[in-house]
């Protein structure tokens, strides 16, 4: 939200062991932020970039991935599951 309202750049940036103790830091180039004037639009724009990301880095080394823990406490209600990203190819 802060990177929407400033138009401040997010770095994403993913850390990984190499060897031992040793881990290496990776930034990636800044994620382009553009808004749309419909602020669900920009979010859901922004977390779709950030996701990709994510999957990226998770995909070049899926061995340091491992989440046990449940990270969704809550169920999402009924009538947004499965609902489209805005703005989004299908």
């Amino acid at each position: 939200m802060l990177s929407l309202r400033t138009g401040a750049p997010l770095l994403p940036a993913f850390i990984r062991r190499v060897h031992g103790m040793d881990h290496r830091l990776t930034i990636h180039p800044p994620l382009s932020v553009s808004t749309t004037g419909d602020r669900e639009e920009d979010v859901w724009r922004l977390l779709w970039e950030l996701t990709r990301e994510a999957e990226a880095a998770i995909r070049q080394h899926p061995q340091e991935w491992w989440w046990m823990h449940r990270r969704f406490r809550k169920a999402r209600p009924a009538k947004e599951v499965g609902r489209a990203i805005p703005g989004t190819p299908t």
